[in-house]
């Protein structure tokens, strides 16, 4: 699938040399052993063709595997890779770079992305998060939110993202463009940009047909013990939360309610929110 749609969104820079080269791991006999369960089944992430190309996931892993044998990580994230790989090839012809991808509840949003999350040998390595409270929902929503994340890094690497954690009208361009429409409230007509950003499903888009002809298994394997908390919920919690306000002139800083604007007294300039 080419990029087309994406070098249509302003700003965004896209050379002939942007696609990445990934290529398979051959694992020997003994090292394969230890990913296969009793019955011989592979649990590493399949290498098969999918729409229009190969998907090859590098995996080079020099970990061995010790005491119990558990398959269900490696069943967790194989799948998550998989998917990672699945939309990055078809929504974002196979130009972004690798991240590491975790499952953290710690975080009161669906997911979120980090640009600077992880060094790995001395190379930074983004982070991208899916709340695993969001398996509560269908998988077509789940999948929707990783989408959300890989613009931000598509984003990061060819364009200019928002200050903080702000939402760009560059950034709802590439969302719409690969299917994706940004919404505060996850409803049409909502805002398009913002601190807190959620998004609704373009019908007959880009994502609505990738996501239609992705493999199920590359869906993640479980859902959350864990409901999402009710609106209700939020709300309450969110009147006792404070934020940190940093000055970016003179590093003043306050504490106040979430996302709200706050004037520096010694600078008069706008004070950065600190999530």
């Amino acid at each position: 699938m080419e990029t087309g749609h994406l070098k249509n969104v302003p700003g965004i820079t896209i050379s002939n040399n942007s696609k990445l080269t990934t290529v398979e791991k051959n694992y020997d006999k003994d090292e394969l052993q230890q990913y296969q369960d009793s019955e011989g089944n592979n649990l590493l992430p399949d290498f098969q063709k999918t729409l229009e190309k190969e998907i090859y996931v590098s995996y080079d892993t020099k970990t061995k595997i010790v005491g119990s044998y558990d398959a269900t990580t490696l069943k967790l994230f194989g799948a998550l890779s998989n998917a990672y790989n699945y939309f990055q090839v078809h929504l974002f012809d196979d130009m972004l770079s690798h991240v590491v991808l975790t499952l953290n509840r710690n975080t009161r949003s669906g997911g979120y992305y980090m640009e600077s999350g992880w060094v790995d040998d001395g190379e930074i390595k983004p982070e991208i998060n899916i709340n695993p409270k969001m398996l509560h929902y269908d998988a077509i929503f789940v999948m929707s939110i990783l989408v959300h994340e890989l613009c931000h890094h598509m984003q990061s690497l060819y364009g200019k993202p928002g200050r903080g954690r702000y939402h760009n009208k560059q950034y709802a361009k590439i969302m719409e463009a690969i299917g994706l429409m940004c919404s505060h409230n996850g409803k049409p007509g909502g805002n398009k940009t913002g601190d807190s950003m959620s998004h609704y499903i373009i019908e007959g888009g880009r994502f609505k047909q990738v996501f239609d002809a992705m493999p199920k298994k590359y869906l993640l394997p479980f859902t959350s013990a864990i409901p999402p908390k009710t609106e209700k919920e939020i709300a309450t919690a969110q009147k006792k939360i404070k934020t940190k306000y940093k000055c970016a002139t003179c590093a003043m800083t306050v504490w106040g309610a979430p996302h709200q604007y706050v004037l520096c007294g010694n600078c008069k300039s706008a004070l950065i929110e600190r999530t």
